[in-house]
């Protein structure tokens, strides 16, 4: 049997040309990475504790424990604003109020607020012009303007459907009017005595327990409260 021709025999084989070199590679920018020390060898018996996983701080308190702590800042800031409002009203009451008496009043009817804006201003004017020294005519008539003005604020009172505080306001106005009449009406006469304010329960002045329940602008004027030369010397202590 004959062996087969090698068809490529006596032909040079291919050159499929040098292998390329693999590009060299860049280093890598930046510092080494560190690796952290071996530890050293311990004596015999003696051995490492065991690694422990690192928990951070804010995972430290769980969800009860951060309602807990939660809860304890808002009561503590709770108790800071109350004990706040409760020092204000001490120092409120020791400073603007006097204890409450009998025949005390608080004028807070809008009605009679809205009757009166009007005729305490004319009042406030009349008791602005007041004379209260020099010529007896002309303070008599001086007095006498103030006391009319006080009737428009009574008439104003009546008119506006009071309550019992507002009526108990009015009653003092037309008795602090009726003891500056008698008051206008010695002087003009001759007399010499002193004007005394008339008194309101608890032996206090009755422009004291008007200053506290007046409607604001309302109050007895000063001017007026000073011809009673007892309520001038509580001005002059104060």
């Amino acid at each position: 049997m004959s062996t087969p021709e090698d068809p490529y025999a006596g032909q040079p084989a291919p050159d499929h040309g040098t292998p390329a070199e693999p590009a060299p590679q860049q280093p890598v920018a930046g510092p080494p990475q560190a690796y952290p020390p071996a530890q050293p060898p311990l004596p015999p018996g003696y051995y490492y504790p065991p690694a422990q996983r690192y928990v951070p701080p804010y995972a430290a308190l769980t969800a009860p424990r951060r309602w807990v702590w939660f809860g304890a800042g808002a009561a503590s800031m709770l108790g800071l604003g109350l004990l706040g409002l409760i020092v204000y009203a001490l120092f409120s009451v020791a400073d603007d109020e006097v204890p409450y008496e009998d025949g005390d009043y608080v004028v807070d009817q809008v009605s009679v607020e809205r009757a009166v804006d009007k005729p305490c201003a004319d009042m406030n004017e009349a008791a602005s012009i007041l004379l209260m020294v020099g010529d007896t005519k002309a303070s008599v008539t001086s007095l006498k303007r103030f006391t009319a003005s006080v009737d428009k604020i009574v008439a104003a009172i009546d008119d506006a459907n009071p309550n019992a505080d507002a009526e108990a306001w009015r009653d003092d106005w037309i008795l602090l009017a009726d003891s500056l009449n008698d008051y206008a009406d010695e002087a003009a006469a001759g007399g010499t005595n002193a004007y005394s304010m008339p008194d309101a329960t608890g032996s206090r002045p009755i422009s004291d327990r008007m200053y506290y329940g007046s409607p604001e602008g309302c109050e007895v004027p000063a001017r007026v409260e000073i011809l009673d030369a007892d309520v001038a010397a509580a001005y002059d202590e104060d």
